[in-house]
């Protein structure tokens, strides 16, 4: 048996085990209340029996006084144990005592069997059963003074102005010790079929349901082995709203957390190695070419007239000068990826940040013969943002527009109102946000390069993959600029085949 099948096996031992102790403890319960149910009618159907014996016995008990022999001590001339027996005939299972005022027994008539153990009763149940009390009412019981018993009592003259009692147990001893053995008989009886026949069948019925109802238990925890084994794509099926359906769906949910982090992971992991790639391809050309340059002016130096050495140090300046910022990248963008990277804001006008951003970069533009075009916006909301970050991500568009923009072109720096937002890489806007675009007439960016150009690294035409300075991750970092700042970016083409580069933030 596989161990995912014992559960439900403990399940139904314990249960029956439970039932078990339960059923016995009600079929005990239920005799005792059914017992005390039997005395409760049997002294209520015959609670007026000892007012009729008293009703035949008090005329002997007079005729006896009459002929003096009675001496109202319980002393008698045959006539009064003649009509108690006669009672008993009517009825063996009683017991008829006849008492004092005191509850002392003057005389009784029995069936034979035990003797009679007590000389006196205690009177006071029998006056709460003469005024009408609740029954049952329990009372001494003569030939066992350890239990108490039902009765029916009825008040009797004894002559002489003495009252006394008619003192009835209404079940003998002998009828309660036949009634003990046949119940005794009985209870032996629904026990032994409990044991043969009730209680397999409950254990087998109760296993039957257990193995139904721990079913999607053992499926789940299938599942659950399945999932650690590595495959992944198992989910767990929930076809209940109670605890094990919950369980279910917190399990699915787990694991979708689980692939979801794996999936973080794994792509984190990609994303190290090709930083680590690209790091190595960016770095080896300039040192390379630093270090076959260096290499020529230490061999080569005597020979070398000025302007030759004036041109190779100007070379490797130029080879060196993408280093720092090549670094300088790494560093912010790394800083940027923090998870706890959340930088102060400020309400602020783009407008006016576009135009400061806009004086920097003309002179630049103009120097390499491309005009630099502001239009001028209409009123514009407020932002909240961080105006260095979103200044560097200005800088960085302007940067790539100037880069591959040919002399005689045009950049357009512009601002509008936005009415809906995107994702990065698309082209709509957000609601109740400014939206920021630089177009350029350069070459454009082809369609299929325009969902990565954000990414790390990202190596397409090689018109457009790097600046002529770049580093290669000032897109990457303005994508998690504007990601800061809840805003979105995105790439299209410009309606003069160039490229448009845009942003928003929300007002």
């Amino acid at each position: 048996m596989r161990p995912a099948s014992r559960f439900p096996v403990k399940l139904a031992g314990v249960s029956l085990l439970l039932l078990s102790v339960a059923g016995m403890s009600s079929v005990l319960i239920a005799l005792r209340l059914f017992d005390r149910r039997q005395i409760e009618i049997d002294q209520r159907l015959n609670a007026g029996i000892a007012a009729s014996m008293a009703a035949e016995l008090e005329p002997v008990i007079g005729a006896a006084r009459d002929r003096g022999a009675g001496t109202g001590d319980g002393t008698d001339d045959g006539a009064i144990g003649a009509v108690m027996h006669y009672m008993m005939v009517m009825n063996p299972a009683v017991e008829i005592y006849l008492l004092d005022d005191t509850g002392r027994i003057l005389d009784f008539f029995a069936s034979p069997g035990a003797p009679v153990q007590l000389e006196r009763v205690s009177v006071e149940p029998i006056r709460r059963f003469l005024e009408g009390a609740d029954l049952p009412i329990l009372g001494d019981n003569p030939r066992r003074p350890a239990e108490r018993h039902h009765f029916s009592a009825a008040p009797v003259d004894l002559g002489n102005g003495t009252a006394g009692y008619l003192y009835v147990i209404l079940r003998s001893t002998e009828y309660d010790a036949a009634a003990m053995a046949l119940q005794q008989r009985y209870l032996f009886r629904a026990l032994r079929t409990a044991l043969l026949v009730t209680i397999p069948l409950v254990g087998l019925v109760g296993l039957a349901v257990f193995l139904i109802a721990t079913r999607p238990l053992e499926r789940l925890t299938a599942t659950v082995r399945a999932f650690g084994a590595g495959d992944h794509s198992v989910r767990a099926a929930v076809v209940s709203g109670d605890e094990v359906g919950d369980l279910a769906r917190n399990f699915n949910w787990m694991a979708d957390t689980i692939v979801a982090d794996v999936s973080r992971l794994e792509h984190a992991d990609r994303e190290r190695r090709e930083l680590i790639a690209n790091i190595s391809h960016d770095l080896r050309n300039p040192l390379a070419t630093v270090q076959g340059y260096l290499e020529t002016l230490s061999q080569k130096d005597a020979d070398l007239s000025a302007a030759d050495r004036r041109r190779y140090y100007e070379i490797l300046i130029g080879a060196t000068r993408s280093l720092p910022r090549l670094v300088q990248d790494l560093f912010e963008l790394s800083r940027l990826d923090a998870p706890d990277a959340e930088p102060p804001t400020e309400r602020c006008s783009l407008a006016e940040l576009v135009q400061d951003v806009a004086v920097q970069w003309r002179s630049r533009a103009e120097d390499q013969g491309i005009e630099l075009v502001v239009p001028q916006p209409g009123n514009l909301h407020l932002v909240e943002a961080n105006i260095g970050l979103i200044e560097r991500v200005l800088t960085n568009l302007l940067r790539n527009a100037v880069a591959h923009t040919p002399a005689g072109g045009t950049i357009t720096l512009a601002l509008a109102e936005a009415g809906g937002g995107g994702t990065a890489g698309g082209d709509g806007d957000a609601g109740g946000a400014v939206r920021v675009s630089v177009r350029d007439t350069g070459p454009g960016i082809p369609e299929s390069d325009r969902e990565r150009v954000f990414e790390r690294f990202f190596i397409g035409d090689e018109s457009r993959s790097r600046s002529r300075d770049g580093s290669g991750l000032g897109l990457a970092i303005c994508r998690r600029i504007v990601e800061l700042h809840h805003g979105t970016i995105g790439v299209a083409a410009a309606p003069n085949g160039g490229a448009e580069f845009w942003f928003t933030l929300p007002a």
